[in-house]
């Protein structure tokens, strides 16, 4: 089983492409998908599209576990994220993937026992649960996220152990696979 999970944005995405290996989950790739704030939304969208198309075709995941959208005091912030969910929904549903979502609440309950968890405990729990090398860097908060959905992913499905390793021994070494995408 090799899974995509994604913290959705219109402007900077969260992704990460992970795998079941002697029942744990190993960290393939991870990133983030960064659009330009300067275009409008539809062409945003398209952009992404493409984006994750690109990742689909190349890990050629069977699940995406994507985080639940959340009722934020903007309404129009809210819509925007809901468009952006939808297309990343949309490019799993045509290659025929299995979809789960998870709220940023389950998230974070799963990972640090409590649902109110800070953005450095989840990346600390994070770095530790995959035994992320001490070199590895996360291009921010997004990438962080995606691979904690991942992990939330796991432990709920009960098909995968929470911890694995980074196929890379630095950040450096994985750079081909963590490079953010930038359109």
């Amino acid at each position: 089983m090799i899974l995509l999970a994604i913290d959705p944005g219109s402007l900077k995405t969260g992704f990460a492409i992970m795998k079941q290996e002697a029942g744990r989950l190993v960290r393939l790739s991870s990133g983030a998908l960064f659009l330009d704030a300067q275009q409008a939304l539809p062409q945003r969208l398209v952009c992404l599209a493409q984006d994750i198309e690109e990742l689909i075709q190349k890990y050629k995941p069977t699940e995406l576990a994507i985080e639940k959208t959340f009722f934020a005091k903007n309404a129009q912030s809210a819509l925007t994220l809901g468009q952006a969910r939808g297309v990343l929904i949309l490019k799993a549903a045509e290659h025929r993937l299995e979809i789960f979502e998870y709220s940023a609440t389950q998230v974070k309950s799963s990972l640090c026992g409590s649902g109110r968890a800070s953005k450095d405990q989840i990346a600390f729990m994070v770095r530790q649960l995959l035994k992320l090398p001490k070199t590895f860097e996360f291009s921010g908060n997004d990438e962080a996220d995606a691979l904690a959905i991942g992990l939330t992913h796991g432990q709920t499905r009960g098909k995968l152990g929470v911890s694995s390793h980074d196929r890379a021994t630095s950040r450096k070494t994985s750079s081909k696979d963590s490079n953010p995408i930038r359109h």
